[in-house]
C-alpha cells in the first residue's frame, strides 16, 4: 500500500520456510532466479462514449517455462524474463462505478448512466472478461419520483427467492436532490421494475447515493450508503438493516464512517466484506473527475464500528504510477480464484467534470484484514528483514532512515518476506548502494517459486557515487500468499534500503 511500509517477520530457518498463516513449513524444493536489470535507474453524470471490449492478454509461455538449474559459482545463460500482465481496463468507454453480480457461470457488470441508458449492463464468463455490452437498458423505466439522467452507482443482487434487487440513484424530481430506488426483475439482465412511487432512501441534508448490498454471517442484510449530513462534515456512509425481502428496512440506520481531513473533500462509494475477523470498509474519497480520487479502506470488529482507517491509500494515481488515474468506486467480487476489487478509472478528459471512467479488475489478496491489490507497489524495507552477515545502519538517506549492510561472503544473506495476492510474475525494484566504483556480484533467489529451480548470479551496477542510492529492476515469479526473497552470494560489501513489489 502506497505510504506503508511493511514490517517482514524474520526467517530463522535455513532449509526449511515458514510462510505467515501457513501452518506448515514449506520445503525448499526449488528457487526461481532473477536477473537484475544491466543498469541502474533513478531512484456524476459523464458523457456517453461507446464501449470496447478488451480481451484478456494471454499469458507468455516464458511465465511458466522452467530455467535451468545453476550454481552459486556458475555463469548462467541470460534469457529473456518474463514480465507482468498489463494494468489496463476491462471494459473500455464510459463504464464508471461498476458493480459485477455472478448468476452461474456468468458475470454481469452494471454502470451509472451512459451510452443511453439509464443502467447500462455487460456481460462476460470471466471476471476478467470479455465483457460484452448488452443493447438494453436493464432499468429503461425509473420510479415515478425520479428525474432521469443521473442514474448512478447501481447495485445488484439476487434474493434467497431467485428475484434480482437493484438499487439506483436518481435524481428526485421533488427536490432535485439525489435518492436511492429499488427495482426488481426475475432475471440479471433486467428489465427492471422499479418498486413503489417514492424513493427508499434520501436524506434531509442534500442527497443520499451509492447503495451496497452487503450480508453479514448470520444472514442478516444490510444496505450501506452515502449520505449527506450537516455541520463542518458533511458527508458520512452509513449502514441499516433490510426487511425479509431487501425492499424496505427494518431498524434504524448507523452512521460508521465520517469524512475527516485525511480524506480529500468527502467519502463516498462503500463496499462492505468480512475477511480475517473483521469488517473491512472500502470507500472513495475526493471528487471523481479528479485524478486525486481515491480508494481507502477502513475495518471494525463489529459491524456498525467504531471503524479505524488504515493509513495512506489502497488505490490511487501515484500507486499506480499514473497508469490509472483517480481509481475508484471499487466493488468486491468473490469467485473459485479469490477476491477481486473492481474499479473505474479515468481514460479521457475533457474538462469541467466531463470525463470518461473504463473499468478495471485486479486481484485482491488477504494478508489477514489488510488488502493487497495486484499491480500497486507493497514496499519492503531491510531493516524489517533477517540480516545474516549483515547489521542495520543509520543511512538519511534511506526510506526509514536506516538500511542493511550485507558484508561479503557466501554466508551473507538478506531474506524478505514478500506477499503476492495471486500467483504470477511481479515487477521488483531493489533499491541499494555500492561503497566502490565497481559492479557486485551476487544471487537473487525466490524458494518455491512454482515450475522453476536453480539459481543464478546477478549484478548490481555502481550508482554513480558512494552516497547515491540507485534501483534495480527485475521480475519476480512469486506463489499465491507468502514468499521468500533472498539476497546472498554477495562478491563485495552491498547496502539494501528496500525492495517494492508491484
Amino acid at each position: 500500500m502506497l505510504g506503508e511500509s511493511l514490517s517482514m517477520t524474520p526467517v530463522r530457518r535455513r532449509a526449511v520456510g515458514r510462510s505467515p498463516g501457513s501452518g506448515a513449513p514449506a520445503a525448499l524444493s526449488g528457487v526461481l532466479v532473477l536477473l537484475l536489470a544491466g543498469t541502474a535507474c533513478s531512484a456524476g453524470g459523464t458523457p456517453v462514449s461507446s464501449a470496447e471490449v478488451v480481451r484478456p492478454t494471454p499469458a507468455s509461455p516464458a511465465a511458466t517455462a522452467p530455467r535451468p538449474v545453476a550454481t552459486a559459482s556458475a555463469t548462467p545463460t541470460p534469457r529473456p524474463p518474463a514480465v507482468p500482465r498489463p494494468v489496463g481496463p476491462v471494459l473500455r468507454g464510459n463504464f464508471p462505478d461498476p458493480d459485477i453480480l455472478r448468476d452461474g457461470d456468468t458475470y454481469y457488470a452494471y454502470a451509472t448512466n451512459g451510452r443511453g441508458h439509464n443502467v447500462p449492463v455487460a456481460m462476460a464468463g470471466s471476471v476478467h472478461g470479455p465483457w460484452i455490452p448488452q443493447s438494453a437498458d436493464s432499468l429503461p423505466r425509473l420510479g415515478a419520483w425520479a428525474e432521469p439522467g443521473y442514474t448512478w452507482a447501481p447495485e445488484v443482487v439476487r434474493r434467497p427467492d431467485g428475484v434480482f434487487v437493484l438499487y439506483y440513484t436518481a435524481a428526485s424530481r421533488r427536490t432535485g436532490d439525489q435518492c436511492i430506488g429499488v427495482a426488481t426483475a426475475s432475471t440479471p439482465r433486467g428489465p427492471f421494475q422499479p418498486v413503489g412511487d417514492r424513493p427508499l432512501v434520501c436524506s434531509a441534508r442534500g442527497d443520499a447515493i451509492d447503495a451496497a448490498f452487503f450480508r453479514d454471517t448470520d444472514g442478516e442484510p444490510y444496505l450501506l450508503y452515502r449520505a449527506d449530513q450537516a455541520g463542518p462534515r458533511p458527508t458520512a456512509i452509513f449502514v441499516r438493516p433490510l426487511g425479509d425481502r431487501w425492499l424496505g428496512f427494518k431498524g434504524a440506520a448507523t452512521r460508521i464512517l465520517t469524512w475527516d481531513d485525511s480524506d480529500p473533500i468527502l467519502v463516498e462509494a462503500p463496499a462492505l466484506v468480512r475477511r480475517g475477523g473483521h469488517y473491512v470498509l472500502f470507500y472513495s474519497s475526493g471528487v471523481f473527475y479528479s485524478e486525486e480520487y481515491r480508494t481507502r479502506y477502513a475495518t471494525a470488529t463489529r459491524l456498525t464500528g467504531p471503524y479505524r482507517r488504515a493509513p495512506g491509500t489502497l488505490l490511487s494515481t501515484d500507486a499506480y504510477d499514473r497508469e490509472v488515474i483517480g481509481p475508484g468506486g471499487a466493488d468486491i467480487v468473490q469467485d473459485e480464484a479469490g477476491d477481486h476489487i473492481v474499479f473505474h478509472g479515468i481514460t479521457a478528459s475533457s474538462g469541467n467534470q466531463r470525463v470518461t471512467r473504463s473499468m478495471y479488475v485486479a486481484a485482491l489478496g488477504w494478508d489477514g484484514r489488510r488488502p493487497v491489490v495486484r499491480g500497486v507497489p507493497q514496499r519492503y524495507e531491510a531493516e524489517h528483514a533477517d540480516a545474516v552477515a549483515g547489521k542495520s545502519v543509520l543511512r538519511p538517506r534511506a526510506s526509514g532512515d536506516r538500511a542493511i549492510d550485507l558484508y561479503r561472503g557466501p554466508g551473507s544473506k538478506l531474506e524478505m518476506k514478500v506477499f503476492a495476492p495471486e500467483a504470477g510474475v511481479y515487477t521488483a525494484r531493489l533499491k541499494y548502494r555500492l561503497k566502490w566504483p565497481r559492479p557486485v556480484r551476487a544471487v537473487l533467489a525466490v524458494p518455491d517459486a512454482p515450475g522453476t529451480a536453480g539459481l543464478s548470479e546477478v549484478t548490481l551496477p555502481y550508482g554513480g557515487s558512494p552516497v547515491s542510492w540507485p534501483v534495480a529492476k527485475t521480475y519476480l515469479t512469486l506463489r499465491q500468499g507468502w514468499n521468500t526473497v533472498s539476497l546472498q552470494g554477495l562478491t563485495a560489501a552491498v547496502e539494501v534500503d528496500r525492495l517494492e513489489v508491484r
